[in-house]
């Protein structure tokens, strides 16, 4: 088969895999079942682990051994979920890591998750972003990070 053939399949491949996990995820997006902090955590470590599977990035999880089955609102849900996903994502596009861990801790109110990678950091302008400075830009990743987890309480 020609190389470029090859090439065509793979990125018709990717697309079908990309469809496939969006669709997966409006679904789980509206299941009032999946509005559980454990349902939270679990879907997102799946999301990640698969992720960065594919990008050939080991991931090392450090997860409480028991998730409350606390309710959680869907619109926290949303907005943890879509922050941790532009994480993910990040590293996936722009970190060069071999390596990420992910650290999550439940305390009596709260989840603390620690997402840290071995990659070769950002430019000081993109830190300048992610402290609140104003910067003319056309990319929104950071600013979403930042905005998410402050509109439902959280930073």
């Amino acid at each position: 088969m020609p190389e470029r053939v090859r090439e065509d399949l793979r990125q018709i491949a990717a697309k079908a895999i990309g469809s496939t996990r969006a669709l997966d995820e409006i679904v789980w997006a509206v299941d009032p079942q999946a509005d559980t902090l454990e349902s939270l955590v679990n879907y997102a470590c799946t999301f990640a682990t698969e992720l960065l599977a594919l990008a050939e990035i080991r991931c090392r999880l450090h997860l409480p051994a028991d998730i409350p089955q606390r309710p959680l609102q869907a619109n926290i849900r949303h907005n943890f979920f879509l922050a941790f996903k532009e994480t993910i994502n990040n590293i996936v596009k722009h970190a060069t890591a071999s390596e990420v861990q992910i650290k999550m801790k439940v305390t009596q109110s709260t989840l603390i998750v620690t997402v840290s990678d071995d990659g070769k950091g950002l430019p000081l302008v993109t830190c300048a972003q992610m402290i609140g400075e104003s910067i003319a830009t056309d990319r929104h990743g950071l600013a979403n990070m930042r905005s998410r987890p402050a509109d439902i309480g959280g930073r």
